[in-house]
């Protein structure tokens, strides 16, 4: 028996959802900061999941798997229609990425705790 596709659009946008979700959203977020949209920067999904150290390896299979999972949903809720199904997963984009986005990169806290250090450790010498 083959796999029936009803909402073929959904999945389409379901098998590109990260990149082209990660690409809308920095854009948005170049503009809105008075930059210019085609600068670099490190405000992608990969570089942020790099910054919470994850290797290249592992953010690469962490995107894969919710890549995936993207797929595996839209493909069981197909039944809602192309307009319902799109909303969910723009809505669940959204949230993924508020989530991620909203943990301290560890990157930082790290320099942190050792800019912290050094601060004491220059203070007591002083002393």
């Amino acid at each position: 028996e083959m796999i029936q596709i009803t909402a073929a659009p959904s999945m389409a946008i379901a098998v590109l959802i990260i990149p082209l979700y990660d690409t809308l959203r920095v854009f948005i977020l170049r503009l809105l900061n008075k930059k210019s949209p085609f600068i670099a920067d490190r405000n992608h999904i990969h570089h942020k999941l790099l910054d919470n150290g994850f290797t290249h390896v592992q953010a690469t299979g962490v995107l894969i798997m919710v890549n995936l999972l993207y797929v595996v949903m839209s493909y069981f809720l197909q039944y809602l229609g192309n307009m319902y199904l799109m909303l969910i997963q723009l809505t669940v984009a959204t949230l993924l990425s508020f989530i991620l986005f909203s943990v301290k990169s560890k990157k930082k806290a790290v320099s942190k705790i050792k800019n912290t250090m050094q601060l004491s450790l220059e203070m007591e010498s002083g002393n």
